[in-house]
């Protein structure tokens, strides 16, 4: 959990003395293991602040030092960085077996407040299904696919579904370097 406040002359892409600068992130998860750690069950949550555009003489949004949204948003990043948004996920993992891994996420996104063009409300649900399988000693292939139903309280009425594929094959030396067998180019299209 992060949680902070402080005074002083900014943050990055903000110029100017005497701002107030506070804002909040927390996130919490809670799981637990069944079968002999072969299925994983876990919920989470996620809040953090986002700026008030009528107040300029204070910064209120969160500002993530480091983008590592997926951890907390999803792999499609639609809700950009982690500033006013409030998620809540559930996490399911199987092993069936010692070479394949099964995963499902299915997140519900919210914005807390208006902010610029978007407004605040329901913003949408994410699935995102993996599947990983073990080819040998330090070789694996991974399929990714992720479906995002826009919220209509932020994207409105005519927003559509997104749908994203990724797939990969990566293998790992005995150091722990990751190679990947091509460039990995996510592939974004909506159907």
């Amino acid at each position: 959990m992060r949680v902070g406040g402080r005074g002083g002359s900014g943050m990055p892409g903000r110029v100017g003395d005497g701002l107030s600068i506070f804002a909040y992130q927390a996130d919490g998860e809670v799981g637990y293991s069944l079968a002999d750690n072969k299925l994983r069950l876990a919920v989470e949550g996620m809040i953090t602040s986002g700026d008030d555009p009528t107040t300029a003489d204070k910064i209120e949004g969160c500002n993530q030092l480091y983008t590592t949204a997926h951890k907390f948003l999803g792999l499609m990043d639609v809700m950009g960085a982690r500033s006013n948004v409030a998620s809540g996920v559930l996490h399911v993992t199987a092993s069936p077996t010692a070479d394949v891994k099964i995963m499902l996420d299915a997140h519900v996104f919210s914005r807390l407040e208006d902010a610029g063009i978007r407004q605040s409300g329901m913003a949408g649900f994410e699935k995102d299904t993996g599947l990983v399988y073990a080819l040998g000693a330090g070789l694996n292939v991974r399929g990714l696919y992720s479906l995002f139903v826009p919220g209509k309280d932020v994207y409105g009425d005519d927003a559509e579904p997104a749908h994203y594929v990724e797939s990969s094959c990566v293998t790992t030396s005995s150091r722990g370097v990751i190679h990947h067998a091509r460039p990995q180019q996510p592939r974004r299209f909506r159907v």
